[in-house]
């Protein structure tokens, strides 16, 4: 058996440093496998093997199209993790901003709230959070790409509301965009998906990702 850990090429991409920090920080702790592209490598994983996912998106292609025998969220390892050095954020009010990727998967949502909790952080809940959230940053106002639904035929297809993704101008997502915005509070907003985090930024808020506040990346 092995445990394989996919690190997201957009997550390395928009948070090299800390998906840096985690890489190393998983491999010696728990002897995780730190793999490339989950569409290059689903293939590789065995009826043995664990998954474990930081991206919602590698998580749907590891559940619908490899043999895995389980696939199972970062956040979900970490906030069980008792030698890990949680830094202290001292009460900051931070909006927590749930993503419609994971919209039915509690036990990730609970283990990002948790985790958030260790850090000391008092989260700001949204109307529209856990099983009720439709956002997706700007990744649902446009057609997205045909190996989504390939590689994730259920969650990107089956799954999809009516109408949901739906070809928008540039001018109408940062609209849409700032009126999520509006009603948000406070300076912060945290996100665990990286399309969530730049729709938040087009929106005129902060975003700030989770693993970099576990990693003390971003203060």
């Amino acid at each position: 058996m092995a445990i394989v850990y996919f690190p997201s090429c957009k997550f390395k991409a928009g948070y090299p440093e800390t998906s840096k920090k985690l890489a190393e920080y998983i491999n010696n702790r728990y002897g995780m496998i730190i793999t490339g592209c989950c569409r290059g490598n689903l293939e590789l994983l065995t009826e043995k093997d664990i998954a474990v996912c930081v991206c919602n998106t590698c998580s749907a292609f590891c559940d619908e199209s490899s043999k895995a025998r389980e696939v199972v969220s970062i956040w979900e390892i970490l906030v069980k993790d008792e030698q890990f050095p949680f830094p202290d954020y001292k009460g900051e009010e931070i909006t927590l901003q749930d993503c419609w990727r994971a919209y039915d998967k509690r036990s990730e949502q609970d283990a990002i709230h948790g985790l958030m909790r260790k850090m000391n952080i008092r989260v700001i809940e949204l109307a529209e959070n856990y099983e009720k959230t439709r956002f997706c940053g700007t990744s649902v106002l446009q057609i997205p790409p045909a190996y989504y639904g390939e590689f994730a035929p259920k969650r990107f297809g089956k799954d999809v509301p009516n109408d949901f993704f739906q070809p928008y101008t540039d001018e109408d997502k940062i609209e849409r965009m700032r009126s999520h915005c509006a009603d948000i509070t406070t300076e912060r907003v945290a996100c665990y998906c990286v399309a969530c985090a730049n729709g938040i930024n087009l929106g005129g808020k902060q975003s700030v990702h989770v693993m970099e506040l576990l990693f003390s990346t971003t203060k």
